[in-house]
C-alpha cells in the first residue's frame, strides 16, 4: 500500500481507507478548548473546530480513549478531555484531543470511522490503523 503525506487535510478515519478531504466549517468555535463533542457520530466536525479555534498549523487529533492502543505526539500546543455520549449510545464516553506542532504517531483499536477518531496535519498511514505524524 503507498501512502502520502497530505498537508492541512482531514482524514477519512475509515476502515480500509487511507484518503484525505478538505474541510472547513463555517464559524469558529467559542473557545479555543472544546468542552463538548459537537457531533459524536463524526469527530471531523470536532477537529475543525479546534483548527479554527486557532491550531490550523498543527496536527490534531480527536479520539475516543476506548478506541487508543497507542500514541505519542511531539511537541504538545493544546490537548483535552471530554466526557460525552458515544455515537447513538446511552452511555457515556472518554474523547481525547490533542493539537501539536511535532512528530507523532497513533495506533488505533477496533474499528474506524468518524465516530472513532479523525485527524488532521502532516501526515501518512502505512497501515488502516496506524497514522504517523510529522512535524508542522
Amino acid at each position: 500500500m503507498t501512502t502520502t503525506t497530505k498537508r492541512r487535510s482531514a482524514a477519512l478515519a475509515l476502515a480500509g481507507g487511507a484518503a484525505a478531504v478538505a474541510s472547513t466549517v463555517a464559524a469558529p468555535a467559542a473557545s479555543a478548548d472544546p468542552t463538548d463533542i459537537t457531533n459524536n457520530c463524526d469527530l471531523r466536525v470536532t477537529v475543525d473546530e479546534i483548527k479554527d479555534s486557532g491550531y490550523a498549523d498543527d496536527n490534531i487529533i480527536v479520539f475516543r480513549e476506548d478506541r487508543m492502543s497507542s500514541f505519542r505526539f511531539g511537541a504538545v500546543e493544546r490537548s483535552g478531555r471530554i466526557v460525552a455520549h458515544g455515537c447513538q449510545e446511552n452511555d457515556n464516553r472518554v474523547y481525547l484531543w490533542y493539537a501539536f506542532s511535532g512528530d507523532g504517531e497513533f495506533v488505533r483499536k477496533g474499528d474506524g470511522g468518524y465516530r472513532n477518531w479523525a485527524f488532521y496535519g502532516l501526515w501518512d498511514r502505512p497501515e488502516d490503523n496506524r497514522v504517523v505524524f510529522h512535524p508542522f
